[in-house]
Parts: structure tokens; sequence; C-alpha cells
């Protein structure tokens, strides 16, 4: 396998378990009395988790430098990362779930456009289609071409969202730009999920953080800090030394693919025929993205850890 292809192969992986944390976060959710603000609690201790699991772990392998948090850029993604977060989870109360998955994923195509202005990647027919398909597949996994949920929702709502779509698409072109050049990529996702905590507690004083939850609901709390968070951003991060942004965003498509499969076995969702349509968009757009040669992909020398 070249290495093109094992990371077209790490980014899959990456989306199927972030697509696992869709159904975990509605069972999680399930045994909060207000989901709402306990969503943002969620993501506080899902990050911190998922940032104590990786400073053990570099610590383990002997490799914990503190000096890579003197990099602006960690902070930049950290911010970045948080307020796509707070946008996202706030807009949710003035919107739809479908809405907002929708307008989320449409990062795919910001970060096509601005990896063309920035990066000068070359796009083309076939990866432009790619793209298109994609969006289009995940507005049919998300609404099962059900036109009405446009006019559920508040346009406040769709705004936030909407926005958190755009600073996630500049997380990831930040992220292609500093895993491209001096920074590793194991070391650089550890810092930035450590960075992206104290961000989030900007929310928490304007929330209910104080409410009984389930025993479901601190196995859900585990599974999205230790299995969802750190082990998906480090495969993704490695992947993105071999691949463009655009590339790897389409591929990121499958995330939703796998959210629905995995809601309809597991909680026991309604199948409707069209997702099959909408996963063949998804499937066939990823396959378009990722076949013939990228020339716009980083061809550089192994990166050498920041702060070393």
């Amino acid at each position: 396998m070249d290495r093109r292809t094992s990371s077209v192969v790490l980014i899959v992986m990456s989306a199927l378990i972030w697509g696992s944390s869709f159904p975990a976060i509605k069972v999680t959710l399930g045994g909060a009395q207000d989901a709402f603000s306990f969503s943002f609690v969620m993501s506080f201790a899902r990050l911190s988790i998922a940032a104590i699991l990786g400073l053990i772990v570099l610590r383990t392998m002997n490799r914990l430098k503190l000096s890579i948090f003197r990099q602006p850029v960690v902070w930049a993604l950290g911010l970045l990362n948080a307020v796509s977060f707070i946008l996202q989870h706030a807009g949710l109360a003035f919107t739809t779930a479908s809405k907002t998955s929708l307008l989320v994923n449409f990062n795919v195509v910001f970060v096509a456009v601005l990896s063309y202005l920035f990066f000068r990647e070359r796009l083309g027919s076939r990866k432009i289609a790619g793209v298109l398909l994609g969006v289009f597949g995940v507005a049919i996994l998300e609404t099962g071409l059900d036109l009405s949920f446009l006019q559920h929702g508040e346009i406040i709502g769709d705004v936030m969202v909407f926005s958190a779509g755009f600073t996630w698409a500049l997380y990831v072109l930040l992220t292609k730009k500093a895993v491209d050049s001096s920074f590793d990529y194991l070391d650089l996702s550890v810092a930035v999920i450590a960075a992206t905590v104290p961000f989030l507690l900007i929310p928490l004083p304007f929330v209910n953080v104080a409410q009984p939850l389930a025993a479901a609901s601190w196995y859900g709390i585990l599974y999205l800090g230790l299995v969802t968070t750190l082990p998906p951003l480090i495969m993704w991060s490695k992947a993105l030394r071999s691949v463009t942004a655009t590339v790897s965003s389409v591929l990121l498509l499958f995330e939703v693919l796998f959210a629905v499969l995995l809601s309809i076995i597991v909680i026991g969702e309604t199948f409707l025929i069209v997702y099959v349509f909408g996963g063949a968009m998804i499937l066939v757009g990823g396959i378009l993205v990722t076949s013939g040669p990228d020339k716009s992909a980083s061809k550089q020398t192994p990166p050498r850890p920041a702060g070393r």
C-alpha cells in the first residue's frame, strides 16, 4: 500500500470513528434533563479526557515537550476548534439537527475554495464533481429529500451552525499547513486538544452544569473522550501529510454515512430507501476526489517534531 492510499484508509477510518460519536452523543444526552446545557458540559468533559489521555501517551513515550504550547498555531487551532463546538451547540438551540449537520458539513465547499486561494490547489472538474456529489449526498442522508426541513428553525441558529462549518474549514486548512511544515502529527494533535479545553470553559457559566446523570451518560462521556476524540484526530492529522485538504474533507463526509447506518442499527432509527442514493453519492464523490494523481498534495520530507 503506497503512502497516499494508506492516508485515504486512515481518513476513512477516522470518519468511521467520528461517525460513531453521533449515536453515542444521542444516547449520552438522553440521560440529561437539560440536553442543551449538558451538551456544553459533555464537550468540555470529552475534550478534557482526550487531552489527559494524550498527555499521558506522550509522557509514556518520553516525547512530551511543553515547548509546543509556545507555538501560536497550537492556540489558534484550539480556539478555532472551541469556537466551532460552541457555535454548533448554541445553534442547535434555534434550528434542527438535520439542518445543523447539513450546514456544518458544507465546510467541504469552503475547504475547496480556500484551498485554491491559499494553497493554489488544483481542483479540476473531477474534484469539483466529487465535492458537489458529497454535499448532495449529505443533504439526502440528513433530510430524506423532505424539503420541509427548510421551514424549521430560526435564522439565527442557521447562521451559527453555518459559521461553525466555516471555522472548521479554517481549522482543516491550518492543520494542513501545520503538518506540512515542522509539526509532528501526534504532538500537534495532543497539543491542540489540550489547547481547546480552556476555551470551552467560556460558555459553562451561562449553562446549567449541576444536573444528575444516568449511568449511560457517564459511559457515553468516557467513550467520546477515550475513543472518538484523540485517536481519529491523530489518524486524520497523519493522513493530511499525503493528501490535500479538499480530498480529506470529502472523505470525511463518510462520517455522516456511518452515523446514519449506526443510528439505524444501534438506536433503531427509521431506514429510508433514499439513504441508499445519498450514501452512493458520497461514495462516488470520494472515489472521484481520490482517483488519479493528487498533484497538490504535499511532497515534503518527513516533518520534525515541533519544539525539539
